[in-house]
C-alpha cells in the first residue's frame, strides 16, 4: 500500500500560530475596552486597536506568499525574538545585581551605624504582622492605578481607610502607619478639628521613611500645637495634588495649604504620565469632582482588590514580565516620553501654572492661602551645576511668582549652605533616598518660619489673587 507522504510545512505553521495570537489580541482587547471599560477608553486602546488588526493583516497576507517567502519572515521573526529575549534576559540580570548591590550597600551602612536591616520582603512583613493579631496592607501606588483599566470610572487620591500601610524600607526599618478615614497618613482625629494646615505633595510629603508623627505634618504639629491635615501619597504629580485639594480641603477650609513641590519628578516624569489620565486632567475644569469623600467605600474595595490582583501576580510575575519584555518596553516609554526639546518643556510649564492657578482659586474661596514650596533633589549637590536651570528651578518659581502665591525656595533657605546634608537622611545616603527625621524636622522649620512671618505682613486682595496673570 502506498502512503502519501506530506512534508509539514513548518514556516505555514508557524505563521498561523502567529496570526491566531493576533486575533485573540484583537479579542483581548476588545475585551478589555468595551466589556470591562464599558468603551470609556477608547483613546487609550485606539493604539493597540490598530497594531492588533494590523498584525492579523500582516500574517494572513504573508501566509499567502510563496513558500520562500514564508521561510524568509519566519526565520527574520525567530531570529529577531531570540535577540529581544537575550537582551530582555540581559536587562533583568542586570537590574538584579544593581538591586542586590543597592541592598548591600545599605546593609553595610547600616552595620557600621550600629543599626539592625530588616532583610524582610513586604509580603513578609504584612505576613508576620498578621501571624499576631494585625491586619496590613501595603502601598499602592498612582503607576499601578494609571495603568489599570479598572479605575477607569474612578481614580482615588487617598488610600484604604482606617487601615494599616506597610510602605518602603530605607532606613532598615519598614515604614509603618495607619490610614484615616480618608487613606492618608494622618491621626484620624484630626479630621475632627478646625483645621490650620493642610499639606499637598507626594512621598515626602506623606513622610516615607520615617515613623508617624516624624513627617512634615507630624513636625509642624509639634512646633505650632495646631492641627494638621496631610494629603501627601507615593507617587503623586501635580494633577493628583490638585485633585487631592479640591476633594478633600474644601469642606475643612484650612488656613494655610502648603503645595510641596518635589522637582525630581513632579514636571518631568509625574506631570506626563498624569496628564494622559482622563480623570484626572479635568480637576483643570473649575466644578469637577469625583465626589470621594462620600465614595470611600467604593475606594476601599477597588485598592483591595487591586493589591489583591497584584499580589497573585508576583509569584508569576518574573516569568510575565519576561515574555511581554517589560524591561525594553520600560526603555523605549522612557525614551518615548522623555521631551529634550523646548516646545514640550514649555507646555509642561503652562500645565504646571494652570494647575497652581486653579489650586490657587480654590484656596482663595474660603479665604486661605496657598504656599508653594520647592523642595530640590539631592542629586543637585553632588556636582557644579547652575542651580537656577537645573531642572527648571527658575522657570518654575517665575511662574510661582507670576502667579502671586507665595513660594519657600528650600534649596536657598536650607540645602544651598548646609554643612552636611547627609545627615538629613537615612543611613547617610542622599541619593534617591526621602528624609530621616532630622531632615523632615528642618524642612518643617523653614515652612513654620516662612508662614508664620509671612503671616505678619499684609496680603492681597484674595479675591484678585491669582486671578489676573
Amino acid at each position: 500500500m502506498n502512503l502519501l507522504k506530506k512534508q509539514v510545512d513548518f514556516p505555514k505553521a508557524f505563521l498561523y500560530c502567529f496570526l491566531l495570537v493576533s486575533i485573540l489580541l484583537v479579542v483581548y482587547i476588545f475585551y478589555r475596552s468595551e466589556i470591562v471599560s464599558q468603551g470609556q477608553l477608547h483613546d487609550k486602546y485606539s493604539l493597540y486597536y490598530a497594531v492588533s488588526l494590523m498584525s492579523v493583516v500582516f500574517w494572513f497576507s504573508v501566509l499567502k506568499s510563496s513558500h520562500k517567502m514564508r521561510l524568509n519572515v519566519v526565520l527574520v521573526i525567530l531570529s529577531s525574538l531570540t535577540s529581544l529575549y537575550l537582551i530582555e534576559a540581559f536587562l533583568y540580570y542586570s537590574s538584579k545585581s544593581a538591586e542586590r548591590y543597592k541592598i548591600e550597600e545599605l546593609v553595610d551602612t547600616a552595620y557600621e551605624k550600629g543599626v539592625n536591616y530588616d532583610f524582610r520582603e513586604k509580603y513578609q512583613v504584612i505576613s508576620d504582622m498578621k501571624k499576631v493579631g494585625v491586619s496590613a496592607l501595603p502601598q499602592l501606588h498612582p503607576s499601578y492605578i494609571l495603568n489599570s483599566s479598572e479605575f477607569y470610572d474612578l481614580f482615588p487620591l487617598g488610600g484604604v481607610s482606617n487601615k494599616i500601610i506597610v510602605d518602603s524600607n530605607e532606613s532598615g526599618s519598614y515604614m509603618i502607619f495607619e490610614n484615616d478615614r480618608h487613606g492618608f497618613n494622618n491621626p484620624d482625629g484630626e479630621w475632627d478639628r478646625n483645621i490650620d494646615w493642610a499639606l499637598i505633595g507626594d512621598s515626602f510629603t506623606q513622610g516615607v521613611a520615617v515613623s508617624p508623627g516624624n513627617e512634615i505634618s507630624g513636625q509642624i504639629r509639634k512646633l505650632t500645637g495646631e492641627s494638621v491635615i496631610n494629603l501627601g501619597k507615593s507617587g503623586n504629580g501635580p494633577l493628583s495634588e490638585l485633585g487631592a485639594l479640591k476633594e478633600y480641603l474644601p469642606k475643612i477650609k484650612p488656613k494655610n495649604v502648603i503645595w510641596i513641590y518635589y522637582e525630581g519628578n513632579d514636571l518631568n516624569s509625574d506631570l506626563i504620565n498624569e496628564k494622559k489620565n482622563n480623570i484626572l486632567i479635568q480637576y483643570l475644569n473649575k466644578d469637577f469632582s469625583q465626589n470621594l469623600v462620600q465614595r470611600q467605600t467604593e475606594i476601599d474595595n477597588k485598592i483591595e482588590k487591586q493589591i489583591f490582583i497584584e499580589k497573585s501576580k508576583s509569584g508569576r510575575r518574573v516569568i510575565i514580565n519576561a515574555l511581554l519584555l517589560s524591561n525594553i518596553r520600560s526603555i523605549l516609554n522612557q525614551a518615548l516620553s522623555y521631551q529634550p526639546n523646548q516646545m514640550n518643556q514649555n507646555n509642561n510649564l503652562i500645565l504646571l501654572k494652570n494647575i497652581l492657578k486653579e489650586a490657587d482659586l480654590e484656596v482663595s474661596k474660603w479665604g486661605g492661602v496657598l504656599y508653594f514650596v520647592y523642595l530640590p533633589e539631592s542629586q543637585r549637590y553632588s556636582t557644579h551645576i547652575n542651580h537656577d536651570v537645573y531642572q527648571n528651578k527658575e522657570n518654575v518659581l517665575n511662574i510661582v511668582s507670576d502667579l502671586g502665591i507665595s513660594a519657600i525656595d528650600l534649596h536657598k533657605d536650607l540645602f544651598l549652605n548646609y554643612p552636611d546634608i547627609s545627615v538629613l537622611f537615612p543611613l547617610g545616603i542622599p541619593k534617591n533616598h526621602h528624609f530621616n527625621k532630622y531632615g523632615y524636622n528642618a524642612v518643617s522649620n523653614v515652612i513654620v518660619s516662612h508662614v508664620k512671618n509671612i503671616a505678619k505682613t499684609p496680603i492681597k486682595d484674595q479675591v484678585t489673587k491669582g486671578v489676573v496673570d
